[in-house]
């Protein structure tokens, strides 16, 4: 179980951080009474009297509990779809970073990168996901659901074999600070005769974790007018992973 840790802001209440973060309507009093909150119940005995600058932990066990991935009509590339557990939450996103092995796409300098955080080709905001705030609100389940649809066309005999990867995670948000959780690896490989192969979704390893973090922190979005890059790091954004969780 991953733990957000949150400072209670003027006018935050219990449910209302609950629901942010995709929990349940009456989530509130398994949340008050986890262990990792007993300073604070010590300290203000119930939740009506948290004040600002405490610090409540909320958990967050919310994976992602399918992927499928077919090709997709033209045989060029792979349709991918992943869905986690927990409600929709507008504290929880989608990232995904991406190498794109020997195809780069798209004009500079945007298509230029290997490896870069997707969207990328121009990127669709100032922000490090996946979906823009604009198209979340025309379609809330995307919170929930996540689609791609990667294609390339086929490699010269020079590149060899086109190895496209990419790294997806739940995205726990409070402010700026982007935490990555139950990160999925996938992707798909197309070959000099056409030939496309899945790489079927996995959950990723640690070192595949720090790359995905090393991508974010490097990645860039639209910055003030097309053809400007904005990089992540540079505007605020912070990333991180959980740590390990020790053996039992």
């Amino acid at each position: 179980m991953y733990y957000e840790d949150i400072e209670i802001e003027r006018g935050d209440t219990l449910p209302a951080l609950a629901l942010l973060y995709g929990h349940g309507l009456y989530a509130g009093p398994r949340i008050w009474s986890d262990p990792r909150n007993e300073a604070l119940r010590a300290a203000r005995g119930r939740p009506e009297q948290m004040q600002p600058g405490d610090r409540l932990y909320m958990p967050i066990p919310w994976i992602i509990i399918s992927t499928s991935m077919t090709y997709n009509r033209e045989g060029s590339g792979v349709l991918f779809e992943a869905r986690r557990s927990g409600n929709r939450g507008t504290r929880l996103r989608w990232v995904q970073t991406v190498d794109r092995g020997n195809q780069p796409y798209g004009a500079r300098p945007y298509g230029a990168p290997r490896f870069v955080v997707d969207p990328s080709s121009p990127p669709n905001s100032d922000e490090p996901f996946y979906h823009a705030r604009a198209w979340l609100a025309a379609h809330p389940d995307a919170r929930r659901r996540f689609h791609d649809t990667p294609s390339r066309p086929p490699p010269s005999l020079l590149m060899g074999t086109t190895e496209w990867r990419a790294l997806l995670s739940i995205a726990v948000v409070t402010g700026k600070r982007v935490t990555v959780v139950d990160t999925h690896y996938w992707g798909f490989n197309r070959k000099r005769d056409g030939a496309v192969s899945k790489v079927l979704a996995r959950r990723a390893i640690d070192l595949q974790v720090q790359d995905h973090l090393r991508i974010l922190r490097n990645g860039f979005g639209l910055g003030d007018g097309p053809g400007t890059m904005a990089y992540f790091q540079d505007l605020g954004w912070t990333f991180r992973a959980p740590p390990p969780t020790a053996p039992s």
